[in-house]
């Protein structure tokens, strides 16, 4: 079992099979929902991602105290929330993958915050072309697709470069 452990109800209502992935922003796991037997993505994002960047933040004086750093943290993840109830605009829309649920706990006793998303399973692209040929009008018929999704995300204020 992977060694991330969200508190409840997260704990009550997903099970962490296996880690898919990992890089600067996060750990991706397969998860699935207890109760139905929905497969899921967990992301799990620690806000700090080390505590190293913590004494970071005060060493150079950019922050006075642990409590500053919390703070800036604090409004980091308000931040995210309001990205996600912007996300929830588009529930239903074909080009955009909603996060399902999620859950910010905050670190008990070091300064931060432990974020969990979790969406639907969807096969990925690279995925999807291991198992399949793709024609010219495929990869056309894609093309107008992300163009419409681009399209759909600019209109909602969720792309705006």
């Amino acid at each position: 079992m992977p060694n991330v452990s969200p508190g409840a109800p997260f704990s009550e209502k997903y099970e962490i099979l296996s880690e898919l992935g990992s890089g600067s922003n996060g750990t991706t796991y397969r998860a699935r929902e207890i109760a139905s037997g929905r497969p899921l993505i967990l992301k799990h994002i620690p806000v700090p991602a080390s505590q190293s960047q913590v004494q970071a933040l005060i060493f150079s004086g950019a922050a006075g105290s642990e409590e500053e750093v919390q703070h800036y943290y604090e409004r980091s993840v308000a931040e995210l929330e309001t990205e996600l109830a912007l996300g929830e605009k588009l529930t239903g829309s074909a080009c955009y993958l909603p996060f399902r649920d999620h859950q910010i706990d905050r670190r008990e006793n070091e300064v931060g915050f432990d974020v969990y998303l979790v969406a639907d399973f969807c096969q990925t692209l690279p995925t999807f072309l291991a198992d399949h040929e793709i024609t010219v009008l495929d990869a056309l018929n894609l093309g107008l697709d992300i163009c419409d999704c681009l399209t759909t995300l600019h209109e909602n204020g969720l792309l705006f470069r």
